[in-house]
């Protein structure tokens, strides 16, 4: 498979999940380490989605604004 606009190889991962109300979720994942395997695509992407969620909670939860950086 490829991406348009991407000039190199990237593996495709699907991954296949049940939500908490017990709908089918699919999460497609994409790697441009042609080494990794399935497993490895989905420990990368569960690493990276909890860096995003610590973002998203230090936002939500401080006043970090982009004007503190001023002077």
């Amino acid at each position: 498979m490829w991406l348009k606009g991407v000039e190199f190889p990237i593996l495709f991962h699907r991954q296949i999940f049940t939500n908490k109300d017990n709908s089918t979720g699919i999460l497609y994942l994409a790697c441009s380490d042609l080494d990794c395997n399935e497993t490895e695509i989905e420990t990368i992407y569960q690493k990276r989605w909890k860096v995003e969620v610590f973002h998203k909670t230090l936002k939500s939860n401080t006043k970090f604004t982009d004007k503190m950086c001023s002077h």
